[in-house]
């Protein structure tokens, strides 16, 4: 899995990935929808990032963390991204 970058960085890459990719004005409805959706999903993996570093650092919290649900959470939310940028 690719690790998580903040909003700028999400943003910065894909400014470069449009101008590589030369986006015409008549693909520019189409890129911007995507752009918009792979931002959204930069922000939500960093907020569920932030929150398990959180639960990491209460030692209460980490002594009952159920790692293998946050996996399994974590790959579901990858495929629904992946699912997500397809329709795009």
């Amino acid at each position: 899995m690719q690790g998580p970058q903040d909003a700028a960085a999400v943003g910065a890459r894909l400014a470069q990935l449009k101008t590589e990719l030369k986006i015409t004005a008549a693909q520019e409805s189409a890129w911007s929808a995507y752009a918009a959706v792979v931002q959204q999903q930069a922000e939500q993996r960093l907020a569920w990032r932030t929150q398990m570093q959180a639960q990491l650092q209460d030692p209460k919290a980490a002594a009952t963390l159920d790692r293998n649900a946050h996996r399994e959470a974590m790959l579901k939310l990858r495929d629904e991204h992946l699912a997500a940028r397809a329709k795009h």
